[in-house]
């Protein structure tokens, strides 16, 4: 497997939010492919209507940003990396 994602259903809402990316994975030796991208487009075709929040990794919140996910809240670690929760609001 080359990438994954997974979206879930929060059962307590989040920045508004009641559904969630529980993990965007691609593999190292794939990155740079586009790969998260071709994942993340049918997810907002799907479910763009509805806000959805994310944590991301600091250094893939442009990825992010360009699918209309805005940073909120301060910045945090989880497993040792910097994160940041990102909001999309929806349409």
């Amino acid at each position: 497997m080359a990438a994954y994602l997974r979206v879930i259903s929060l059962p307590e809402p989040e920045y508004g939010a009641s559904r969630a990316f529980g993990r965007v994975a691609v593999r190292a030796d794939r990155r740079g492919e586009g790969l998260a991208k071709r994942l993340i487009e049918p997810v907002i075709a799907k479910w763009g209507s509805e806000p959805m929040v994310l944590h991301s990794q600091a250094y893939v919140t442009s990825l992010y940003a360009a699918f209309g996910f805005e940073m909120v809240g301060e910045p945090f670690v989880e497993a040792g990396i910097p994160h940041r929760t990102m909001v999309r609001r929806g349409a």
